[in-house]
């Protein structure tokens, strides 16, 4: 994902969600609009299981925004 894009997402991610358990990676659903976070799909404790997580999620979502992220960073986008 290139600066940018990833700068812009930052600024639109809203409020964090509440890490659950000690899940801090985050694979969000975005609106259709890619303005902010329609929907959690998955929490990860390690970042490997998370970037299967988010294949996954991209994989079955290929027309919406998927983002994983870890706290306020995003790590990644698809859509």
């Amino acid at each position: 994902m290139d600066e940018g894009r990833r700068n812009e997402l930052q600024a639109t991610a809203g409020p964090l969600p509440i890490a659950a358990g000690g899940l801090p990676y985050l694979i969000e659903l975005w609106d259709e609009a890619r303005r902010a976070p329609q929907q959690v799909l998955a929490r990860a404790a390690s970042l490997g299981v998370a970037r299967e997580m988010f294949r996954a999620c991209a994989r079955e979502r290929p027309d919406r925004l998927i983002v994983l992220r870890c706290g306020y960073e995003i790590l990644d986008s698809h859509g």
